[in-house]
């Protein structure tokens, strides 16, 4: 599943001509197997859940500077929040990749859970 959705303001105070605009991202990938035919037929059934969320925010301004120049900022901040979580159930093996019993193990492995922040600001005499 992905969804996305943006909401900008676009406007002039005094001379300064601005937009800001806010959005965000979220997407999502949930993966349900047959834990009985995939463990058997491919001696592993893995549920995997995963998701990602975005939040971003982005303002531009402009201020003309005289006749002969324009000062443009702005600025950008975005925080993501990625989670991954996966449940594995595998049958044990030897060294040779044997099977060694019919009773399947579970193997955890999910992901810590983390927020990556990006962070930008420019400046611009045109």
């Amino acid at each position: 599943m992905s969804a996305f959705g943006a909401l900008s303001l676009q406007g002039k105070f005094d001379s300064t001509t601005y937009q800001v605009s806010l959005g965000q991202r979220y997407t999502s990938v949930n993966y349900h197997p047959d834990p009985i035919g995939d463990l058997v037929f491919n001696g592993v059934a893995g549920a995997i859940d995963r998701s990602n969320r975005a939040d971003t925010m982005q303002a531009d301004f402009s201020t003309p500077l005289g006749e002969s120049h324009t000062l443009r900022y702005g600025l950008y901040a975005s925080s993501e929040h990625p989670i991954s979580n996966s449940v594995s159930q595998v049958f044990p093996g030897d060294a040779d990749g044997n099977q060694t019993s019919a009773v399947p193990i579970t193997i955890v492995d999910n992901a810590p859970h983390i927020t990556a922040k990006t962070y930008g600001i420019y400046l611009q005499d045109q």
